[in-house]
């Protein structure tokens, strides 16, 4: 199977494409999605009426490349529709994100546009269950749940599977993007209920993105007095080390569309809290590969006083969290089902 990608600038994703030998071409398109917050959101509507003006040049392009099947990787581009709509070909979408339910995203056309090119695309994907159920209830296009995969099995087998419980500190890690969408804000909440009656945790907080909220996150620890306790370390490339001095992980997410950062969690071995909400439960198994909690900063600060009081059940549910990061979200079974999938399109 021959793939080409098409991107709308160079970057990071292009070095990684030159290095596996994956041919690829740029030609600049812009999403069709947007937040207000979005402080670019002003510029949107331009640079959609370039994209009208600069259609045909890419079309000439893909319709070189003789293209079987278009794939478009996520909801916030309709370009792939359009391009299948163009060509005549089978179109599949991998909805990734919980849109207008969880980052509030603005669709050109509105909502029910997306839906109507949904409907008419010929295979949809999504990442959990929850999103299929919550996100893609209008949809009556054929739609296939595959989870995401976050490492080989091999990587994932090599990683060390035991924590030192002897250790002095017990770290309680948070990672992913600063947003108020990622309610890290709840958990330096939790952390400030537990944290005078065990002097030894401490709240890693591993991420970049909004500067607004990322202020308000580091005043609010600051009127807490708890700057030596909860570290920001800011965006971090590769964050295994981080992983790796983790005891515990927090998933504080409303709307998750699978966590790839707690299937990556479980298979550092480590136990998730997470809130009951999104495709969260089908990653998190309560008691069973971590806990879950539904009440705020209360309930939540209740799950984590638990992992520190019960190391052996901590554990337990780490090395089980293991097990079903191995067998669910190894790239290989995700890489297979979607390979299936095009080339029953195909």
């Amino acid at each position: 199977m021959d793939i080409v990608v098409l991107l709308p600038s160079t970057g990071d994703f292009s070095k990684i494409l030159a290095e596996n030998e994956v041919p690829y071409f740029v030609s600049p398109f812009a999403n069709t999605a947007y937040t207000l917050r979005d402080p670019n959101f002003w510029t949107y509507p331009f640079v959609w009426l370039r994209d009208r003006f600069t259609r045909s040049r890419l079309l000439e392009k893909v319709q070189a490349i003789q293209a079987d099947i278009i794939y478009t990787n996520s909801s916030v581009t309709s370009i792939g529709f359009w391009l299948s709509k163009q060509l005549n070909k089978p179109h599949v979408w991998h909805i990734r994100e919980y849109g207008w339910l969880g980052l509030r995203l603005i669709f050109f056309g509105g909502k029910q546009k997306l839906i109507k090119q949904l409907n008419q695309s010929s295979q949809i994907i999504s990442i959990s269950k929850a999103l299929k159920k919550e996100v893609l209830s209008e949809v009556t296009a054929p739609i296939k749940v595959i989870y995401n995969g976050v490492m080989t099995m091999e990587e994932m087998k090599h990683i060390p599977s035991h924590k030192d419980q002897n250790k002095s500190r017990f770290n309680f890690l948070i990672l992913g993007l600063i947003h108020p969408t990622k309610n890290q804000l709840e958990a330096i909440d939790a952390f400030a209920l537990i944290a005078s009656q065990h002097p030894n945790i401490h709240l890693t907080i591993v991420g970049g993105g909004r500067a607004s909220y990322l202020r308000k996150l580091k005043k609010r620890v600051e009127s807490l007095k708890l700057e030596n306790r909860i570290t920001f370390t800011g965006y971090q490339a590769n964050p295994s080390a981080y992983f790796l001095d983790a005891d515990a992980f927090l998933m504080c997410t409303k709307y998750e569309g699978m966590g790839r950062v707690t299937a990556e969690a479980m298979a550092y071995c480590l136990p998730v809290i997470g809130l009951a909400m999104g495709a969260t439960p089908e990653l998190v198994i309560d008691q069973k590969t971590g806990l879950l909690y539904t009440d705020g900063a209360k309930d939540l600060a209740q799950k984590m006083t638990y992992l520190i009081t019960h190391p052996k059940e901590a554990k337990r549910m780490g090395e089980q969290g293991r097990e079903f990061a191995i067998s669910t979200f190894n790239n290989e079974r995700y890489t297979t089902q979607v390979k299936e999938l095009l080339e029953e399109l195909g």
